[in-house]
């Protein structure tokens, strides 16, 4: 992550995780906050408690919006499985602060 946030110009960015670790969760907050020309950061994948809480402590820049949408685990249980419990949530980070909505699933699929 330290060389991208090297890159002038980077306005941009999507990145596709298996899983967002605390440390990854820590590394795009600091992204966010180094990179001037960066003013939309959208990340998808598995989203863990530890990970969320980073979120809900940190401020970005107010001019740089940073969209988590991913799955975790209902009322934020561990889940023994990524299946059992989840749910699909969209965080929101941005000069208001950070929310989480929880997007209702497809009435009849994809």
């Amino acid at each position: 992550m330290f060389y991208i946030s090297c890159l002038s110009g980077l306005k941009k960015m999507e990145l596709r995780v298996h899983s967002l670790t605390e440390s990854w969760a820590i590394q795009i907050v600091s992204l966010s906050k180094n990179c001037p020309s960066l003013t939309e950061l959208r990340i998808h994948g598995w989203i863990p408690e530890e990970a969320i809480r980073v979120f809900q402590k940190s401020q970005i820049r107010p001019d740089c919006a940073l969209t988590i949408e991913g799955y975790r685990c209902k009322g934020g249980k561990q889940c023994s499985h990524m299946n059992d419990c989840r749910e699909t949530v969209k965080i929101h980070l941005n000069a208001g602060g950070f929310s989480m909505e929880i997007l209702r699933p497809p009435l009849f699929g994809n």
